[in-house]
């Protein structure tokens, strides 16, 4: 859906809106691990209300919202925070880059690339977490066995 989203977006964008867009990547860039959330979020919204579209729009800001309301996806989202941060904002600014230029299929790759990544940061959030739950629980019975052993 975003992918679309941004090829639809990259067709009505204007100069401004470019520029805002600039703006959300300078926040992610500068500000905190919420600031860059918050930005991320702008980012996203802001893209889907360029294409005037009120499913899209819609269906965009759902998608956000059930990210903040899902109890799953908020403390994976917490576990993966900072990711590779360089890499979402290059990420980015590869999507204005295409909507500068105005190519729709441009700009529905580097969405698409995106997400991509995205995904990739949150399975490798969620793997991480879990590795080390397995490592926390094998120093635990290492640690029983060499008291009841004595080694």
């Amino acid at each position: 859906i975003e992918g679309e989203t941004a090829a639809v977006a990259a067709a009505a964008a204007t100069d401004e809106d470019l520029a805002a867009l600039d703006g959300f990547v300078n926040r992610m860039k500068t500000g905190d691990d919420v600031e860059c959330e918050v930005a991320d979020q702008a980012f996203h919204q802001y893209l889907a209300g360029l294409t005037h579209n009120g499913a899209l729009i819609d269906t965009i800001e759902n998608l956000w919202a059930l990210r903040m309301r899902s109890p799953l996806t908020k403390e994976i989202m917490t576990r993966s925070q900072g990711g590779d941060r360089t890499a979402r904002i290059a990420e980015h600014k590869q999507i204005v880059s295409a909507m500068r230029i105005r190519d729709p299929a441009a700009a529905r790759a580097a969405m698409r690339q995106h997400l991509e990544q995205v995904r990739e940061y949150l399975l490798t959030a969620s793997e991480t977490a879990e590795l080390e739950s397995l490592r926390e629980n094998f120093r635990a019975k290492r640690d029983a066995l060499s008291r009841r052993t004595g080694y």
